[in-house]
């Protein structure tokens, strides 16, 4: 099997964890967390390869996927419910973090996977294509997860989220073009989860603000 296959799957495990956190804070029941985690898991997947032709999606015919992604989910509702029952205030902060840790890691793997598939049939000299596969792959899980927990989805937060999607998939292009696809897969996985990580730390966004201006729209 291809390397990208492994390291997807530990994506999947990092994503399922994430939508079983997600599922738990919005206080959905046992088949909605399982929902919003299979979600983030394969979501993305399946649009990346409807767009690179891929048909059925991969999510359809390697059954290694949805059994990770459930198996993951199960796990991490046992290990959460057995360290704690508690939605405190203090508990749902750590929720939090917990909920980013994990996302960064779905979120870098799943951009450099997404690459490299698009890499590996054939486009890999096609920078748009390269960077928006791996973008979607990051971010369309974890879109749908979040629409299903009526929570905003991360990507339209004033967070840097897919913009470390976006620099991901360029250095996956740059690092696949320049010195290989090894190098690009774990160097995009790793700038990509570093990066979102840092912002998440240091609380960097893009968020531009308005309010306190001049700006009239009736004029």
């Amino acid at each position: 099997m291809e390397l990208s296959f492994y390291v997807e799957i530990v994506g999947i495990i990092a994503f399922a964890i994430a939508g079983v956190l997600v599922g738990i804070e919005y206080e959905l029941d046992i088949f909605g967390i399982f929902v919003a985690a299979i979600a983030s898991c394969i979501a993305g997947g399946i649009i990346r390869d409807l767009t690179l032709n891929i048909t059925p999606p991969l999510a359809f015919t390697n059954p290694v996927y949805l059994i990770t992604s459930i198996i993951a989910a199960i796990v991490a509702l046992i290990v959460f419910k057995v360290l704690d029952t508690k939605l405190e205030k203090r508990n749902i902060r750590k929720l939090k973090a917990a909920i980013n840790i994990f996302d960064a890691f779905g979120l870098g793997i799943f951009t450099a996977v997404g690459c490299s598939i698009a890499s590996l049939h054939g486009y890999g000299d096609n920078f748009f294509l390269v960077t928006f596969v791996g973008l979607i792959t990051a971010i369309g899980g974890g879109i749908l997860r979040d629409l299903l927990a009526s929570r905003k989805p991360m990507v339209m937060r004033r967070e840097i989220y897919a913009v470390a999607a976006i620099v991901g998939a360029i250095i996956f292009f740059l690092l696949n073009k320049y010195i290989g696809p090894r190098i690009a897969l774990y160097g995009s996985a790793a700038a990509t989860t570093l990066l979102r990580l840092i912002a998440v730390w240091r609380h960097l966004n893009l968020f531009y603000s308005i309010k306190n201006t001049d700006l009239k729209i009736d004029e």
